[in-house]
């Protein structure tokens, strides 16, 4: 659910995100929430799992939907810039136009293909980022022509490992986790 803060931030529910992690519908909320003595449409509960943004909060509704849940009343809410919040509806709509694409076995549709760019100018910038720091710190593992000499890069990564020796596969690894890491953390924004 959202409610709008400024005339440029909302503010997100992420009921929705807890219904889908704990594998919970919204008619299975209903019927808990039934159980326990409170009547809700399946509307309203529809418009807290949602993350369109909403104009007002029912805290009669809410806190029992928290507690069927387990999570705390700061939990379900993120404040996002309009902007952001647009970025995500429009992923998610592509990342459905995807699946859809996909399921229906056309691995060419334009929604697979811009989810396949996207990934392919996360991985850039990453190799760009990994790139640019191991130049800056090791300068001396590349060649007069800008390559990197992978025997330079494994001496240079044994000293900073107190290793004296590293083979080409704990090279690989390290780049593989280098890499990895990166991934993580693109993850995480």
């Amino acid at each position: 659910m959202a409610s709008r803060v400024t005339g440029s931030t909302v503010v997100v529910s992420t009921i929705g995100v807890a219904l889908r992690q704990q594998g919970i519908g919204v008619g299975e909320l209903q019927r808990r929430l039934a159980k326990r003595g409170i009547r809700v449409s399946r509307g309203a509960l529809d418009r807290l799992a949602s993350d369109r943004p909403l104009k007002a909060i029912n805290f009669e509704l809410l806190l029992p939907i928290l507690e069927e849940l387990g999570i705390t009343l700061g939990e379900p809410f993120v404040a996002l810039p309009n902007d952001e919040l647009e970025r995500q509806q429009a992923a998610r709509a592509l990342g459905r136009e995807a699946a859809r694409n996909l399921a229906n076995g056309d691995a060419t549709g334009s929604a697979v293909a811009a989810l396949v760019d996207e990934a392919d100018l996360a991985d850039d910038d990453s190799i760009d980022r990994l790139d640019a720091l191991i130049r800056s710190q090791h300068p001396e593992v590349f060649d007069g022509r800008g390559r990197l000499r992978r025997r330079a890069l494994g001496s240079a990564l044994a000293k900073r490992f107190g290793g004296t020796r590293l083979t080409s596969d704990q090279v690989d690894d390290v780049i593989a986790a280098g890499r990895a890491a990166a991934a993580r953390r693109r993850g995480a924004r």
